[in-house]
């Protein structure tokens, strides 16, 4: 008996234990899977003789005992001949391991492996209910939404943005034009604006089924077509009846009826899809170089700007210009630009009476040619290979953006500030919200953007200029990746912290109503999600207003905070916080005890602001 301890999921059970099924039917051998013995009731596999829970934990306690051999299949395309004789010759062996492939065999058995996962009729039932009400000759198609590890799974290359989802079901439907079509979306993921996909496929019958894991993959074999990234997931659900599947590798791929492929061929393909990566990746860098602008508003900063420079010219990767945009300096910094432009091609300056930096950036990206777009301070500085990093991931996962982390710079003293353990994509979505709920920094530098995103202007404000304007180029892209690395050099000097606390915070309060009628109006969120982030943003300003300034001023900015508040009603929350609702509730009832409130639970807080850091002058 050679015993399948499955990995991972429920697909993944099932692929790996076909393919020991059908070495064991051509090799006279029986197989027992370990999951379907105790989980998954849905499949009829479980009705098996042997496939009970008391089996199952006579053959675990078996091999943790050393009563029977283990045999692990753990690297891809290694000769399995060792392991195929320790099959042989045992009569009970444990096998464990992802990496078992035997396609001709599984192509030979594939009816008698469809048949051992049929589904149990209660799920045929919900399934033939939930797409009853198709009108005469539609066409189905299936669409799975994969998220949550898939931000991370072959650094993100694989996790689309809904906009991409989107975009394959319109083109699905213009091949079928004339057609009636329906179509059902499976996901993981519970955020998914679900008006949204209603809204843009109009003309099509919209279904979310909300079905556990089996009726959702016995949903989608009955599907005329799948669509979604390459999983185990719509590739055991297209072998039930051989439905055709596209695996999106490309969120801008313009979608042909060739490419989708048959379970066989889609199968044989599949560990491509991620061993393949990496090299893809390279190659994808070295063919392409695209053009990189990068943009420095430059305003009297003599004494760090040749630091500035010298590390965009030190740049890894050479296919870069850098605009220097001379925003009327008096310290000679006007100077030092043309200085580095006679030397060097790629840089090009550009002297202007003083107008701000975002005069100065709007300029700059009208000017710029690059394909991708990125900013500098000009008082900052970058890792040498800072172009190339980024430049490999963004062209890794196809977003439209990526952010890397900082090294923020004082006088004799570096801190890190990473923003993320390991690559990580998000959908423009998750961005915007991120950057909304401030769990993101909304900066400009530190990035790179497809030049099609910048499309509103950088606006002339005292403070949050970057904020002002990120959130809107980001909503119009397919996401953004973080890349853990830290590669740029954010110098902290005292004009930066020289406005006061109340500059500070006041200056974010006229912003929060813009954000949210901007989220609302282009529905880049949900309505509920992006009304609870208002609401959050108002409270944490309103907290620190109470907590650090005084005086009348004080009174007044509150009482507008909860005008913000009132205007936001009824309002919602994301999760059930009762200190962010006791808050709100004290806010909108006593200016006095919502004061009164923060500043006593200020004494339980500890405060780990440093002090004795030497800013830059």
């Amino acid at each position: 008996m050679i015993f399948v301890t499955d990995k991972g999921r429920m697909a993944n059970n099932i692929f790996q234990y076909g393919q020991l099924y059908a070495w064991g039917r051509e090799h006279g051998r029986r197989t027992l899977s370990m999951r379907f013995a105790h989980k998954y009731p849905d499949f009829r596999i479980t009705n098996e003789p042997r496939h009970n829970f008391a089996v199952y934990l006579i053959a675990k306690m078996a091999a943790k005992l050393g009563l029977m051999p283990t045999v692990a299949f753990n690297q891809l395309g290694e000769d399995v001949e060792r392991q195929q004789q320790a099959m042989l010759n045992n009569r009970h062996v444990m096998v464990t391991g992802w990496c078992v492939r035997f396609p001709d065999l599984f192509e030979k058995y594939r009816d008698e492996i469809v048949s051992l996962f049929d589904f149990k009729p209660r799920v045929r039932r919900h399934v033939a209910a939930t797409m009853s009400g198709n009108e005469r000759g539609t066409v189905t198609l299936g669409i799975h939404i994969r998220r949550g590890d898939y931000r991370c799974w072959c650094d993100g290359r694989y996790y689309f943005d809904d906009r991409e989802y989107i975009s394959v079901a319109r083109q699905f439907m213009r091949l079928h034009e004339g057609r009636p079509t329906a179509i059902y979306i499976c996901t993981n993921d519970p955020l998914v604006d679900r008006d949204e996909y209603r809204r843009e496929l109009s003309e099509a019958r919209v279904v979310f089924p909300d079905g556990t894991p089996a009726e959702d993959l016995c949903l989608l074999s009955e599907c005329d077509y799948i669509v979604g990234p390459p999983s185990t997931f719509t590739l055991v659900a297209s072998m039930y009846r051989d439905a055709p599947l596209y695996w999106m590798a490309d969120g801008r791929h313009e979608l042909r009826l060739e490419d989708f492929h048959t379970f066989d061929y889609q199968a044989r393909h599949f560990d491509n899809y991620y061993t393949e990566n990496n090299a893809l990746t390279t190659a994808e860098v070295a063919k392409r170089r695209p053009l990189i602008t990068l943009i420095t508003a430059v305003y009297n900063t003599a004494d760090y700007l040749r630091e500035c420079i010298d590390s965009v010219v030190a740049q890894t990767y050479d296919n870069w210009e850098l605009l220097l945009v001379d925003d009327g300096s008096t310290d000679g910094s006007g100077q030092i630009c043309d200085e580095y432009a006679a030397k060097d091609s790629r840089i090009k300056v550009v002297h202007k009476k003083n107008s701000g930096k975002a005069d100065a950036c709007n300029m700059a990206i009208k000017m710029a040619k690059g394909e991708y777009i990125g900013f500098v301070d000009s008082d900052d500085w970058v890792e040498p290979d800072m172009l190339q990093s980024l430049l490999t991931v963004v062209l890794a996962t196809g977003k439209d953006a990526v952010a890397c982390g900082y090294m923020n710079e004082f006088v004799g003293e570096t801190t890190y500030d990473p923003l993320c353990r390991q690559q990580t994509a998000l959908t423009h979505n998750e961005v915007v919200a991120m950057i909304y709920d401030r769990r993101l920094y909304g900066y400009m530098h530190g990035r790179l953007f497809r030049r099609e995103l910048l499309v509103e202007p950088v606006p002339q404000l005292r403070r949050y200029e970057d904020f002002a304007v990120i959130y809107k180029w980001l909503s119009h892209g397919n996401g953004l990746t973080l890349c853990p690395r830290n590669l740029y050099h954010y110098r902290q000097r005292q004009s930066s912290i020289m406005n006061s606390m109340d500059d500070r915070m006041f200056g974010f309060i006229e912003l929060l109503e813009e954000v949210y009628h901007f989220i609302k109006e282009n529905h880049v969120l949900p309505e509920r999600q992006n009304k609870a982030l208002a609401v959050k943003n108002c409270m944490r300003i309103a907290k620190d207003i109470a907590r650090n300034t005084h005086g009348k001023k004080n009174t007044v900015r509150l009482y507008d905070i909860r005008e913000t508040l009132n205007r936001l009603s009824p309002i919602t929350y994301l999760k059930s916080d009762l200190k962010l609702r006791w808050r709100v509730w004290l806010l909108r009832h006593s200016i006095v005890g919502f004061k009164g409130a923060v500043r006593l639970d200020q004494l339980f807080v500890t405060n780990h602001q440093e002090n004795d850091r030497t800013f830059y002058k």
